[in-house]
């Protein structure tokens, strides 16, 4: 049987037991013998090559690994711009997805495959072939059945068709897998992509070791071996359509969504606009516009590029989900259509709101109400850098052109492989206030993994040398434990370490399996030294060097290691799994504090989703360091305690004695507030002016909880209101708040009183 599933609730169960309802089917897929072989994608639950691959690959897409593809992602955005500004200029409409096909296919060769492609600017075979493959693919998949499949291609030409361009690409794929092996055994590194500078010689390579490089130069981390060519072929054929053609397809229509909401547009513009201004796009600054965040969620909701997954019950036995008996062998169909069109947990769900994911409106909402990767163990591999492209391609584009649709525009949407929506033209009008052009791709710069500003920088680095000279740590120890899977909370624990080494402490590192094992490091008690904990959870479970640490830690004699350890927990994950977000380190935080260790500081968490993991690590290892400085009575210097409680702006308040208000002319009003407009950044950035108020005049009578005002500005010379024009009010603050700080400052109510900002305020 099968049993089309859309409720969170049960999702929730059935993703929460792995063993029950798995992946099971998809060895027998057309697609198995065709299009992409063996990889991460197409193998099943009960296939160990799939684990083999997702072992190999997952440090490819940690935190790391997603600040060295930043510079690719901006490389490629650069060369779509120049595309698109062509167009604009031109004035000619933009046929979106084979655009986005093209970007998408340039972007991701950089990072997976060290390969500039370059589709945008010129014909590429590769992704021809691709393409002619999944056309194909999309008139097989019409019969249910493989025979029928077979059938229909042989009568219609398209079985011939798909294995031409299948080989075409199966060769390219060959190809690259030979240049890359060829350069690692030489020992040679070919160019940079980005910089055009050989990556042995140049720090400044945005591209580290490619996803390509890993596929054919790493082991596997369990067995030790490479994997077999069938499966480098395959997975490397996975991650090149996979990489690019989801991604493509949610680009195309977060364009569509935007250019049919032009509300949602000004929103995000505005959000750019006051997050980024005309400076370049930086790895920081995209993971502070939650807005846009909140855009390209809303549109993955309406349109997920994988419109449905599918679980299968065990083959041998019965069980149970939520009420419902389950028959052996029971295949479930989850379909995001049906979960993302919910009514039941989504208000007017087919209407495209942003605001949606704001946090006030989806605290408490399912995590399972919200699926275009997937999730547990089968969740999508490269959800975050997915993610990272679409914010940064969004950033760029709407902070320079007005979206809108052509008149041509009749969308279809094709089922080959993903989603593929076609027929989407649209028209882009530069905006009045152009940012800086995009960074050209022989000046980009490997981003840097400071995530604080300046002033906090110098204050961690304060902490460091004042606890070292203060000679307070000398002879403490430092035990720095981690668990990870992709790589990342293994960074963050090498970071831990060389700070607390340089604040003074005598550390290691170990995975925190080391403490189940026959020799486990010996943990500090008391005064002794501190441990550091940090760690990520999968799918609720613990990663894979903490399996044998999570069942030690029941047994009786972990308490008494752990009794009297003074101790701090940093955890990673996903808030988009709200019902296994950060499982595994609240249990380890619970734990060592029932063993009667002593937390430092309350447990840290870094939250993927957001992209401000590193934000909130950087705060966790500043609170973690000043509670050192508490335990060992070492000052805290005078600079961190500046950051941690800043002075007020410095001003110059300049006072016109003997006159009040009424001796201020309009002119001098007017040229007031003109000043204001040559200092304010949204000002400019809005090419904003200001008019005169001529009438203001209150239309509802006696009614005092609405008000329907009529109002009249005169036009300054040689301005016109134009369709579309915005009408900003610059607000006052509470008369009582003002009158209660001219009390304290002993200034008359009418008195006129300038302020001056002195330095950068």
């Amino acid at each position: 049987p099968v049993v089309v599933l859309a409720d969170p609730a049960l999702l929730e169960e059935l993703f929460g037991r792995p063993d029950d309802f798995s992946k099971r089917l998809f060895k027998h897929s057309f697609l198995r013998w065709g299009a992409q072989g063996k990889g991460i994608f197409t193998t099943d639950d009960d296939e160990e090559i799939h684990d083999a691959a997702f072992r190999v690959l997952a440090p490819a897409f940690s935190l790391k690994s997603l600040q060295s593809y930043f510079g690719a992602i901006q490389a490629g955005t650069a060369t779509l711009m120049g595309v698109l500004c062509r167009a604009a200029e031109a004035r000619e409409a933009v046929d979106v997805h084979p655009l986005m096909s093209q970007y998408m296919f340039d972007t991701f060769g950089l990072i997976g495959f060290g390969k500039d492609f370059q589709s945008l600017t010129q014909k590429c075979p590769l992704l021809d072939s691709f393409e002619g493959m999944m056309k194909n693919l999309g008139r097989l998949s019409k019969r249910n059945t493989n025979v029928g499949k077979v059938g229909k291609g042989l009568f219609s030409g398209d079985l011939h068709a798909f294995r031409r361009k299948h080989h075409k690409a199966w060769v390219g794929i060959e190809q690259l897998l030979e240049w890359k092996r060829t350069s690692i055994k030489m020992g040679e590194a070919p160019a940079c992509p980005v910089t055009g500078s050989a990556t042995s010689q140049s720090s400044s390579c945005p591209v580290m070791k490619d996803m390509c490089a890993r596929l054919v130069s790493e082991p596997d981390p369990l067995t030790g071996q490479l994997l077999p060519e069938e499966l480098m072929h395959a997975n490397a054929t996975t991650l090149l359509i996979a990489g690019h053609d989801t991604t493509s397809t949610a680009m195309t229509m977060l364009f569509y969504h935007i250019a049919t909401n032009p509300d949602v547009e000004e929103k995000l513009h505005r959000e750019i606009r006051d997050v980024v201004g005309e400076q370049e796009i930086t790895w920081d600054l995209a993971s502070k516009l939650p807005y846009t965040s909140q855009v390209v969620k809303e549109n993955l909701r309406l349109f997920p590029p994988v419109p449905e997954i599918y679980k299968t019950s065990p083959p041998d036995r019965a069980t149970r989900l939520g009420p419902y008996h389950i028959p052996p062998g029971t295949t479930f169909c989850v379909t995001q259509w049906g979960i993302h069109y919910n009514p039941k947990v989504y208000d007017d769900p087919e209407r495209f709101n942003p605001d949606r994911w704001a946090e006030d409106q989806s605290a408490g909402r399912s995590s399972y109400a919200w699926l275009p990767f997937s999730s547990g163990k089968r969740a999508c591999i490269g959800l975050n850098l997915s993610l990272l492209e679409q914010r940064v391609m969004v950033a760029e584009v709407v902070r320079r052109f007005y979206l809108r649709l052509d008149p041509k525009t009749k969308l279809r949407v094709r089922q080959p492989l993903f989603l593929n929506p076609q027929g989407i033209y649209l028209r882009l009008t530069s905006r009045r206030s152009s940012p800086a052009p995009p960074p050209s791709r022989r000046d980009l710069q490997l981003v840097s993994l400071a995530c604080l500003d300046p002033g906090a920088s110098e204050s961690r680095a304060s902490i460091e040398s004042d606890a070292s000279e203060s000679g307070g740590l000398r002879g403490k120890r430092v035990v720095v434990l981690y668990g990870s899977n992709m790589g990342t909370c293994g960074d963050f624990a090498e970071q831990a370490l060389e700070i607390d080494t340089r604040m003074g402490f005598e550390g290691v590192k170990a995975p925190l399996d080391a403490l189940a094992s026959s020799s486990p490091p010996a943990l500090p008690k008391g005064d002794e030294g501190v441990v550091v904990i940090i760690t990520s959870t999968y799918n609720g479970r613990p990663p894979d060097n903490a399996k044998a640490f999570d069942a030690w830690l029941s047994t009786p004699s972990a308490e008494s290691v752990l009794q009297g350890v003074r101790f701090a927990v940093f955890g990673c994950g996903n808030s988009q799994w709200s019902a296994t977000y950060l499982r595994f380190a609240k249990r380890i935080q619970e734990a060592f504090e029932h063993a009667g260790a002593e937390a430092l500081t309350a447990m840290g968490e870094g939250d993927m989703d957001c992209g401000k993991v590193e934000h909130a690590f950087a705060r966790w290892s500043l609170t973690r360091r000043i509670a050192i400085l508490h335990l060992y009575d070492i000052p805290v210097p005078p600079t961190l305690a500046e950051t941690l409680y800043p002075r007020p702006p410095a001003v110059n308040a300049l006072v016109w004695h003997g006159h009040d208000c009424k001796d201020m002319s309009d002119g001098y009003r007017r040229s007031v507030m003109q000043g204001t407009s040559t200092v304010s950044k949204m000002l400019q950035d809005s090419d904003a002016w200001f008019g005169a108020l001529r009438q203001n005049t209150e239309l509802l009578k006696g009614d005092a909880s609405r008000s329907t005002r009529h109002i009249e500005f005169a036009l300054p010379a040689g301005r016109a209101y134009i369709a579309g024009d915005h009408l900003g009010v610059i607000p006052a603050n509470p008369e009582e708040v003002v009158l209660a700080y001219l009390k304290r400052v002993k200034l008359e109510p009418a008195a006129i009183v300038k302020f001056e900002a002195k330095g950068e305020v």
